[in-house]
C-alpha cells in the first residue's frame, strides 16, 4: 500500500522543488490544515493520517516554508538559552531539562555559550531584537547588554533560572543555595558531627556566597559558630 502511494505521488507531481502543501493534501486526499497538524502537532492527528501524510512528504520532497510560517504567526518556535559556559556538567544536565519541556511543546533550541566572549552576548542580543526567537531562558545570572541596550528591551519574555539576577523583575526559577547547605549542616550535626570543611567555588561567586552563608549560620546553630576549615 505504501509503495503504491509513493508511486503514484512521485508520478502525479510535476517536480520535488514546485511541490505545495496544496499538493499533498490533495494526493494524500485530506485538508491542507490536516497536513500542517500532522507535520507539526503530530499527535493531533491518527497514526494512519500522520503515515500517509509523511509517505507523501518524503515520495514529493515537499519542504515546509519555515519562513512564511514565521510571517504569518509571528512566532519562531524557537528559544535561547543562554549559558555562562556549557562545558559546565551542571549546566548541561539542565539544558537537557529544558529541551525535553520544549520538545514536549513543540518548540525547539538554541544554545547561547558565552564563554566570556562579548562578541558571542552581542550577538545573542540581535537574536532577540531581531525576533528570531520567541523566548529567552538567561542561566548566566545578568541580562545580557550591548552598549546599544540590554536584552529586556527586546520586548520578548525573558526568564532567569539558576542564579538569580539582582534588582530585577523578570521571573526567576532560583536554587536555594542558602537553605541547602544549611539544611546539610543540620543533617551532619543530627550524626553528631561538629568539625566542618567548606570546599568552596570562587569567593566573589553569587551562588557561593550564599552557600557559605548557610553553613555559616548552620555552624552557628550547632556548634556555637565552630571554626570552619574552607578550601577554596
Amino acid at each position: 500500500m505504501r509503495r503504491r502511494l509513493t508511486q503514484g505521488l512521485t508520478r502525479d507531481l510535476p517536480s520535488k522543488a514546485a511541490t505545495r502543501i496544496a499538493d499533498v493534501a490533495r494526493l494524500v486526499g485530506v485538508s491542507t490544515a490536516t497536513v500542517s497538524r500532522a507535520l507539526t502537532h503530530p499527535l493531533k492527528v491518527s497514526d494512519a493520517t500522520r503515515t500517509r501524510v509523511l509517505d507523501a512528504v518524503r515520495a514529493t520532497g515537499y519542504t515546509p516554508d519555515v519562513t512564511a510560517q514565521s510571517l504569518r504567526t509571528r512566532r519562531t518556535m524557537m528559544v535561547l538559552v543562554i549559558v555562562p559556559d556549557i562545558a559546565n556538567p551542571f549546566f548541561s544536565e539542565v539544558l537537557r531539562g529544558v529541551d525535553e519541556m520544549l520538545s514536549a511543546a513543540d518548540y525547539g533550541l538554541i544554545i547561547g555559550n558565552l564563554g566570556g566572549s562579548l562578541e558571542k552576548e552581542a550577538r545573542f542580543v540581535d537574536l532577540a531584537f531581531s525576533r528570531q526567537v520567541d523566548g529567552v531562558v538567561l542561566l548566566s545570572g545578568r541580562i545580557p547588554a550591548t552598549p546599544k541596550g540590554d536584552m529586556r528591551e527586546a520586548g520578548v519574555p525573558l526568564v532567569a533560572a539558576c542564579e538569580a539576577i539582582s534588582d530585577s523583575e523578570l521571573t526567576q526559577i532560583e536554587v536555594g543555595n542558602e537553605d541547602a547547605t544549611r539544611l546539610a549542616v543540620d543533617y551532619l550535626a543530627a550524626l553528631g558531627h561538629r568539625r566542618f570543611g567548606y570546599i568552596s567555588g570562587p569567593p566573589a561567586n553569587v551562588l557561593d556566597v550564599a552557600r557559605r552563608r548557610g553553613v555559616m549560620a548552620g555552624l552557628t546553630a550547632h556548634t556555637g559558630g565552630h571554626p570552619l576549615f574552607v578550601m577554596e
